[in-house]
């Protein structure tokens, strides 16, 4: 896409800004497998492994260098894992539970003295001037900040919000239901927290972030040469895998059917992602399928007012199949088309 070439020229085709770049910017998002892609983690600001490594291979390529992507495991403390998903280090589950949740696949395993965490993970490989070097551009040091105590900033008293919402209601004596909540009292209490906080900004941190006030973390910014050589939080015991792309069966799979018109296509997340997939109908009453307005397919013709139902089946590239989803859109002829947004 033109954005990633104008964004390689604007970073003067620089192996190393590049590389700044995609690590300072792109958020880390837990999950397995191509999502997004490239294109998708750039516009969102936000991609898992394989969608910032994609990123980086392709502004690479676009800058003129050779870039690979390399599959393998890594080894880390619970500290190293806690800090890199922003987990409580005091137990490990909590971090494997991110990992489950994101389709991560994963193991844990005490040695006696600690847990450790292994997990499937992808980097980018690059050759400069004879030298193979390597670039893990998702796995990024943090520094987190911790908000405000928001109640006491806003003066809440949850007992004078419900004096507020009970003032002139009927309450039923078991509990069970209340009517004509005073909706005026409760709005009028929650206008006097949104001040008594915007008061507490002003006096005490004017210049404040929403991190500065809510809690949260920031990439901790990079401005001279990451060049590794070798990954020195790997596990050497599993052997590396080196892909001149993403294979398919590391990408979600969208299929598109609509037995009654003949469609049946498979597009992947990343081809779609930042894009519109549109049906709408012709002058001849045929369903047309397309992407960003190129036609993919044409079905069969549906009279004026018919209906045409969609299966829309996600497959994830997970070890589980229970991420998995199927969605069902209906088009009628005659109405406002079906649009979908990657």
């Amino acid at each position: 896409p033109a954005s990633i070439a104008e964004l390689a020229r604007a970073l003067k085709n620089d192996v190393d800004l590049i590389y700044y770049h995609v690590y300072n910017q792109i958020e880390y998002y837990p999950t397995f497998g191509l999502q997004k892609g490239g294109l998708g983690a750039l516009i969102d600001g936000i991609g898992n492994p394989f969608d910032q490594c994609q990123l980086l291979v392709d502004l690479l390529t676009e800058a003129g260098y050779t870039a690979v992507y390399q599959f393998g495991d890594l080894d880390l403390s619970t500290e190293e894992i806690s800090a890199w998903l922003g987990t409580d280090s005091s137990n490990i589950s909590y971090a494997t539970n991110v990992l489950l949740n994101g389709g991560v696949p994963h193991t844990s395993t005490w040695t006696g003295t600690e847990w450790r965490v292994k997990l499937s993970h992808v980097w980018v490989k690059v050759t400069i001037d004879s030298t193979d070097y390597l670039f893990d551009p998702s796995y990024k040091s943090y520094s987190s900040t911790t908000g405000i105590n928001l109640g006491t900033a806003m003066g809440y008293s949850r007992t004078d919000l419900i004096d507020a919402a009970e003032t002139g209601a009927t309450i039923d004596t078991s509990g069970n239901w209340i009517e004509d909540v005073d909706y005026d009292g409760i709005k009028s209490e929650l206008t006097d927290y949104s001040m008594d906080l915007v008061d507490y900004i002003k006096t005490n941190n004017p210049t404040a972030t929403m991190d500065d006030i809510l809690g949260g973390r920031t990439i901790n910014q990079i401005s001279s040469p990451v060049r590794m050589t070798s990954i020195p939080y790997r596990d050497t015991g599993v052997s590396v895998t080196t892909w001149t792309s993403i294979p398919n069966s590391y990408r979600v799979l969208v299929e598109v059917e609509a037995p009654g018109a003949g469609f049946d296509e498979v597009f992947y997340g990343d081809e779609l992602y930042g894009k519109r997939l549109t049906v709408w109908f012709n002058g001849s009453n045929e369903p047309e399928l397309r992407l960003d307005g190129t036609l993919i397919d044409t079905g069969t013709a549906i009279g004026l007012g018919g209906y045409l139902n969609f299966n829309i089946h996600f497959v994830h590239p997970y070890a589980v199949a229970w991420f998995d989803e199927w969605v069902y859109p209906t088009v009628r002829n005659g109405y406002p088309a079906w649009q979908g947004t990657g």
